[in-house]
């Protein structure tokens, strides 16, 4: 009998028991709209039509991680111009401190967002200033940039994912965020350039000092001021009127035109397949079509080969150039009885690939990176029978409202891949939520404080919103023909079946052994169908709110947040994954989608907070 209790909403959510919220504050001025974030401005909208996905003052350590900091509001006025709203904030890094100021001034139609720091020391930075994220849908529309040494370049913003960076010497940007709408972005204080952040998934432009052309990192001297300037000006307005928050939503099946859906496997270290017999059961009951192997200098293959055996999957490893030698690794394979059906080369050398078509004969030879899509786009692989790159969404932003809106850049990337390597099947993974490491890092990780969850991980795998991620990425991928797809690992904190890990768990370590985490529903619901099985298309008015996947005879949904949604949708039964049944579905994955079904009533649905939800046709 479990002694967990019950795990109370955070938990069911989010995995954890989260302390205080980052303040938010919603402003509006007539019908321009923001929110105040930290020191940024987020999601600014001009009569309900984004505008500009946000504008922030940041500054990036020499690892391009980002400094986190207490912001206080120090004036908030509004007067007869519009609003005056004052930001501040310190950072300190070892003996020297930054002192923030951003100050925001808004009417109507115009927007001025001023921001300076102050250095009391010596501080390090690789970026200390302002970034514009323009959204991912600008892609293809068209831009006028106006150049700080002169001269205007009319253009398109990329359609297919940029590898560098498209446009430089930025003083100003003018685009059309809706038809009969332009919004004009003037930048003060430095020269600015345009990077495509779609390489790591996020789901934007962003325009940022300084460029990367010149040293980094760089230090702002003892007592000296930093400052710049964003304003916004926006004239005309939107032709179409958006959808209200308050609209019933509506799903729609329609033909056979929905593509197929990827093998759908699981992926990590030997860390990661470390396991019981009851948890390689349930890791068994999930059927998963593929089980890869990050191949680690040193690392028992023993675990990996029992899991691959009690799941019956395909294996596949994926071996680094910087590591033992691939004869080496033939040998160890062989030895522990470990027989691949694919090896994955993280490599751009024909070279390798040609060694590893020798060594394994008879077995599938795909190369790629275990990094970014940056890195596959920049330097696209030699010939092999797969390509692939992996995935997360926490790059360069943590919250949960970027993590949901990387989800519509994945098709991009697809697309991308095969504009530079056609007919050759694509695959991604493993992918994760956190950074399984950093590829930019100056310096080896630090190793994790005993008893501290590894930074590697997320809590969010464990919760609601772990689900409903997944469940959007297998629909991104399946719209855009991956073959394979790898998602998240099989045990403990960086997988789907909960494991000891050395760290405290909330609710889960009080459960009986082979509890499960709600993502694993998802692929039990999705994997142990037919390999390939074939999906139908879907009309779906509100795709940045709900994820819609359909197969012949079911319909599955997902709420992409916190605000519940009702949604006008087919169906004939409904089973929801939500926090009412959270803990039931954890300790009783078995079955849990054919179980206790209700009838659909009025073809109406009413989804919760990250809830997963599947409909019988």
């Amino acid at each position: 009998m479990s002694s967990a209790g019950e795990p109370g909403a955070a938990v069911a959510l989010f995995g954890e028991r989260r302390g205080p919220a980052v303040e938010r504050r919603e402003v509006s001025v007539g019908v321009l709209s923001f929110t105040i974030e930290g020191l940024a401005l987020r999601w600014i909208r001009f009569a309900g039509v984004e505008v500009l996905r946000g504008v922030a003052f940041v500054v990036r350590d020499r690892d391009w991680g980002t400094y986190q900091s207490v912001v206080t509001i120090e004036e908030f006025a509004r007067n007869a111009d519009g609003i005056r709203i004052q930001l501040g904030a310190r950072i300190v890094e070892g003996e020297a401190t930054l002192a923030c100021r951003v100050v925001v001034q808004a009417a109507e139609d115009r927007l001025s967002v001023a921001g300076s720091v102050t250095s009391h020391g010596r501080f390090e930075t690789n970026r200390t200033g302002f970034v514009v994220l323009h959204g991912a849908a600008c892609a293809g529309g068209s831009i006028r940039v106006q150049h700080a040494a002169g001269g205007r370049t009319g253009a398109t913003f990329p359609l297919l994912v940029s590898p560098h960076q498209p446009f430089f010497d930025i003083a100003a940007i003018e685009h059309e965020p809706a038809a009969e709408l332009v919004a004009e972005v003037r930048f003060s204080g430095d020269v600015f350039e345009m990077e495509d952040q779609r390489n790591w998934s996020d789901a934007s432009f962003k325009t940022y000092s300084r460029p990367l052309a010149l040293p980094y990192p760089y230090t702002i001297g003892d007592g000296e001021t930093v400052e710049q300037t964003v304003g916004v000006a926006i004239r005309g307005r939107p032709a179409v009127r958006p959808r209200a928050g308050g609209d019933v939503a509506r799903v729609e099946v329609a033909d056979d035109g929905g593509g197929q859906l990827p093998e759908l496997g699981l992926g990590g270290r030997a860390k990661d397949y470390r396991g019981t017999e009851v948890l390689r059961r349930r890791l068994a009951d999930l059927k998963p079509a593929l089980l890869m192997l990050e191949a680690e200098k040193d690392a028992s293959l023993e675990e990996f080969r029992a899991a691959v055996q009690a799941s019956g999957a395909g294996a596949a490893v994926m071996l680094r150039p910087d590591q033992d030698g691939l004869a080496a690794w033939g040998e160890r394979m062989e030895r522990a009885g470990v027989q691949p059906a694919a090896i994955a080369l993280v490599t751009t050398e024909r070279t390798m690939v040609e060694e590893a078509r020798r060594l394994f004969p008879g077995v599938r030879i795909g190369a790629g990176t275990d990094a970014f899509f940056a890195e596959f786009n920049r330097k696209p692989p030699p010939p092999t029978d797969f390509q692939f790159w992996t995935v997360n969404p926490t790059v360069h932003a943590m919250d949960d409202a970027s993590v949901m809106e990387t989800l519509s850049v994945l098709s991009d990337q697809a697309a991308s891949a095969r504009a530079l390597v056609p007919d050759v099947p694509l695959w991604c993974g493993p992918a994760s939520l956190r950074m399984r490491f950093n590829p930019n890092a100056t310096g080896p990780a630090q190793p994790d404080p005993p008893g501290v969850a590894p930074a590697d991980s997320d809590a969010r795998q464990r919760g609601l919103i772990g689900a409903a991620f997944m469940l959007g990425q297998i629909a991104a991928w399946a719209r855009v023909g991956i073959e394979t797809l790898v998602l998240y690992a099989p045990f403990g904190p960086r997988g789907v079946i909960h494991a000891e890990s050395g760290f405290a768990v909330p609710w889960y370590d009080g459960c009986e052994e082979g509890a499960v985490y709600p993502a694993y529903l998802v692929l039990a619901g999705l994997a142990a169908g037919p390999r390939r099985l074939k999906l139908k298309a879907v009309r779906n008015d509100v795709p940045e709110q709900v994820v819609a996947l359909a197969s012949a005879d079911a319909l599955w949904l997902a709420n992409r947040g916190v605000a519940a949604i009702e949604i006008s949708t087919p169906g004939k039964a409904v089973r929801v994954l939500d926090e009412a049944s959270f803990a039931e579905a954890a300790r009783r994955p078995a079955g849990f989608w054919g179980r206790d079904a209700v009838p659909m009533a009025g073809g109406r649905l009413r989804l919760g907070s990250y809830a997963v939800a599947r409909l019988s046709l």
